[in-house]
């Protein structure tokens, strides 16, 4: 016995002795299955090492998931001594251990039992756990401690002692009698300790978990079941499924057979994007390329996903590649424990290199020869990583060689900054989001800080913080990195918002500072010409004006190329295909100093001047619309904003430009509040713009049911002012009017009735509400519904254009819900008669389906939808058959009979 059976015994019994045996048999489950796990765990710490290693890297496999009867069964395999399961030892263990998965899937199955047989249950798992500790092995047979160690120097080692008596004391154990691991557990027999973590697992100082299966091998994370009480907690199990060997300083080799070189990740824990998924799916699923280009800006996490990916390869249950080769061409990094740049050495810099490399990788000769790599029959996968930093003159024999693969037994992947550089599939590695910088950065804090994500959150807006937080880093994984760093050194999450990681000189030097080596020939010509165009102060000029100074006017093509790749590189952005920005003042100084004059940039500069002449209220609006894209929401706002505000914007910029504000909000920034709140704002000086009405209304019926009446009260207004100069838009506003307050009435009426048949109102105060009702059923009616059915009355409604036609037709579909409960069937029959005799049958779906309540509604001249149709009308299926006399299959003559009231 020990502490654990002991606690948990005690609430089996005081659950049988008070009638709950399901409870007491679930008890009795999780003790029996804790001890097989605890055996599990004595044998494997004592014997795993001694297992021939092919029979050890299939044990790693099983105890991934494992289940009872694999538990069992990598128990008698780790019995190497035999002292548990050897002939003829410990019979009655054997024979009652060998029973419980039998009774498990017989009597539980997943976890469930009938109440009517959880007493029998209860009774069969006590005798089995009963006979397994009488005649099992020591542990089990006699009392013994567990021992929790929570810290270990060179003298002696701490924790706490769990005696059988159920109660817990510290320990300390000398260095010289056992060396103990901190955070281990184990079990004390006498003097003697044995380990039995990872398996069993203690947290805080009375919570005990037991190993159920690993949820990420590549994170070496599992899932443990707690005991006592009732919970699941994530541990670390590093070396429960370690299953890569080495095989000499520069290779290994993982379970499923891939051999990979060493190399360093840069990462100590991946924070999981979706970009691994996609270079995955690539190097298993495509069939038409040899190679695919990742490339990012810097700091992105493209060298880190591309490592993952590598860990991902060597996890999986079978081989995707014989050989996997990383190749680094990376010379520096930068730190961002520090914020510095620091050199690297040991990268290859030329093809021969990388020919030299896997050759020695994978057939173990120091060779430039590539031909047995190209002839290779297995399959390979080659990484060239920081690629960018390749000569020209090397790109262009790497990209041969890479030509020169096949696709069925090669794939290659490269890693750059630079767009110039993609070729094969493209798969681009981009900031993060707001949303998702914040995951990233709590990510950070636990993993390489152990720092509570909870603590700097207290008292603070989320949405706020996340903004704030891709607004420092730009969403750039290496820069949250060190704003993370920041944070752990001050404590402070202001500071680290002052300290503005992204706009330091060393990390604008590392994003910058080797831009020119990424750029085609033509877009460094024209990063240089940008210089002579923008200032620190002023970022933009226009993109005709610089292609004129290059000359490049009758080379568009070429022109419109080198500035994709610009726009690519976040070197510039773009706005309204008339203008570009340049996007950081830190950039403008390297633009000047990589400017080369050759004789005519300048004196055609000076022709046409460097004046954008932005001063016109159209392209403010537009620049303030593709700013959404580039620039951080409380500029994009303060951009409308300024347009608003400026006396000189014309009324209908101005009324565009608070919708477009109000768009941005609520669409893209998902800030519903602040978007109607702008609206709001300006109700009072455009109550009379159907254009601002309707945007202004469309978001508050979206909102709770005060901010639908006030949508219903806008629209009154609307058409109480006038305003309306257009009959069609009036009809349009009628309409919506219908539906807003059809709907609210409808909806209340139902609730009404729920209510009644609650019994939440009396039968006096549900007949007061329903006559309320009744009356505003009559109300609208009237208005805006007769207004609508006017479009009928009138034969309106079959000469207006399809948009117009539409929203009439929705209109008088809830005209004809209003027409239902005011019994004005005559009128519902009007307006069913004119759609579907004067409107083409693609308009009748939504009134053919109201047709069967319609006749449930009446008590005489009942209607089926072809009752209405009259012979040869404009809603006549047929009517083109009869006129053109095309002869008819059986099915169509059968129909046509049926529908034949003559016939």
């Amino acid at each position: 016995m020990d502490y654990i059976t002991k606690k948990i015994g005690e609430k089996s019994e005081l659950n049988a002795f008070t009638g709950r045996y399901r409870d007491a048999a679930t008890q009795e489950q999780s003790r029996l299955e804790y001890v097989l796990i605890l055996l599990l765990a004595y044998l494997w710490n004592k014997n795993v090492d001694r297992i021939a290693e092919e029979s050890r890297v299939h044990f790693q496999k099983m105890i991934v998931r494992p289940s009872i009867g694999s538990i069992l069964s990598l128990s008698r395999s780790l019995d190497v001594d035999s002292e548990v399961f050897g002939k003829g030892k410990l019979k009655k263990f054997q024979a009652s251990i060998n029973k419980y998965p039998t009774i498990r899937n017989e009597k539980v199955g997943h976890g469930f039992s009938f109440e009517d047989d959880s007493e029998s249950l209860f009774h069969i798992l006590s005798e089995i756990y009963n006979t397994i500790c009488d005649e099992g092995p020591f542990f089990l047979k006699n009392e013994v401690e567990i021992v929790s160690v929570f810290s270990s120097d060179d003298v002696a080692s701490k924790g706490i002692s769990y005696k059988p008596s159920g109660e817990y004391s510290p320990i300390s154990v000398s260095r010289e009698s056992e060396k103990l691991e901190v955070d281990g557990v184990y079990i004390k027999s006498g003097a003697n300790f044995y380990k039995v973590s990872p398996f069993i697992n203690i947290s805080d100082i009375d919570d005990f978990y037991i190993y159920s299966y690993v949820e990420d091998k590549l994170a070496s994370r599992a899932v443990f079941n707690q005991l006592i009480k009732t919970g699941r907690k994530y541990f670390s199990v590093c070396g429960l499924i370690d299953d890569v060997v080495e095989l000499d300083e520069s290779r290994v080799k993982s379970a499923n057979g891939t051999i990979i070189n060493r190399f360093e990740n840069n990462y100590k824990k991946y924070i999981d994007t979706l970009i691994v998924k996609k270079i995955v799916h690539f190097l298993k699923k495509n069939k038409s390329t040899v190679f695919s280009t990742l490339w990012g800006h810097g700091g992105v996490g493209k060298t880190a996903s591309i490592q993952r990916v590598c860990e991902t390869l060597l996890n999986e249950e079978e081989s995707v590649f014989d050989y996997v080769i990383f190749i680094s061409a990376k010379d520096r990094k930068y730190n961002y424990h520090k914020g510095v740049i620091e050199s690297l050495s040991g990268g290859v810099d030329s093809y021969e290199d990388v020919i030299r490399y896997i050759n020695s990788i994978a057939f173990g000769i120091n060779s430039s020869d590539s031909s047995g790599i190209v002839e290779f029959n297995g399959r390979m996968l080659i990484i060239l990583d920081d690629y960018e930093t390749f000569g020209s003159d090397e790109k262009d024999k790497l990209l041969e060689f890479i030509k020169s693969l096949n696709i069925i037994n090669h794939k290659v992947v490269i890693t750059t900054r630079s767009a110039s550089n993609i070729t094969g599939e493209e798969i681009e590695v981009k900031e993060l989001s707001p949303k998702e910088s914040l995951s990233f950065f709590d990510s950070v804090l636990e993993n390489e800080l152990s720092i509570d994500s909870r603590l700097y959150k207290k008292g603070r807006d989320l949405e706020v913080l996340a903004n704030s937080i891709h607004e420092v880093t730009s969403g750039r994984p290496l820069f949250i990195f060190q704003s993370a760093m920041v944070y752990g050194q001050d404590g402070s999450i202001s500071a680290m918002f002052e300290a503005n990681i992204k706009d330091n000189s060393n990390a604008i030097d590392f994003l910058y500072g080797r831009i020119i080596e990424y750029l085609s020939p033509s877009a460094r010509k024209i990063f240089g010409a940008m210089g002579l165009l923008t200032s620190d102060n002023d970022l933009s000029n226009l993109l005709s004006k610089l292609q004129y100074i290059l000359n490049m006017e009758r080379e568009e093509h070429l022109f419109d190329k080198s500035i994709e790749e610009l726009v690519k590189l976040k070197i510039i952005t773009v706005i309204d295909e008339k203008y570009f920005k340049v996007y950081s003042s830190e950039i403008v100084p390297i633009m000047k100093d990589s400017f080369q004059e050759d004789g005519s940039v300048t004196s055609r500069l000076q022709m046409v001047g460097r004046d954008k002449n932005l001063d016109n209220d159209l392209s403010l609006l537009d620049d303030a619309d593709n700013s959404r894209l580039t620039r951080k929401p409380s500029e994009v706002k303060q951009k409308y904003r300024a347009l608003i505000s400026r006396k000189a914007t014309p009324e209908e910029i101005r009324i565009q430009a608070i919708i477009n504000l109000a768009q941005y909000l609520v669409e893209d920034n998902g800030s519903y509040d602040e978007g109607v709140s702008v609206l709001d704002e300006h109700q009072h000086a455009y109550a009379a713009s159907p254009r601002f009405i309707k945007t202004y209304a469309t978001y508050l019926w979206r909102g709770v049911d005060q901010e639908k009446a006030k949508a219903v009260d806008l629209i009154k207004n609307l058409l109480r002012l006038d305003a309306l100069k257009d009959d069609n838009e009036r009809l349009e506003f009628l309409c919506i009017l219908m539906r807003y307050e059809t709907t609210i009435l409808i909806d209340a009426r139902e609730e009404l009735k729920d209510s009644f048949r609650l019994k939440d109102v009396d039968k006096t105060e549900y007949r007061r509400l329903f006559s309320e009702q009744r009356q505003g059923f009559y109300r609208i009616y009237n208005f805006p519904g007769c207004e609508i059915f006017k479009c009928i009355k009138y034969d309106q409604l079959k000469g207006f254009d399809h948009d117009v036609k539409v929203k009439a037709l929705n209109g008088l579909s809830y005209f004809i819900e209003v027409c239902l409960r005011r019994k004005k069937h005559d009128d519902i029959d009007e307006v069913l008669r004119y759609v579907f005799n004067n409107l083409k049958y693609n308009y009748h779906d939504v009134f053919k389906r109201k047709v069967d309540r319609i006749n449930k509604s009446k008590e005489k001249n009942k209607m089926s939808y072809d009752d209405y149709i009259e012979r040869g009308s404009v809603g006549d299926r047929f009517v083109n058959v009869r006129k053109h006399n095309m002869p008819m299959g059986a099915l169509g003559r059968a129909l046509s009979e049926a529908l034949d009231p003559d016939s």
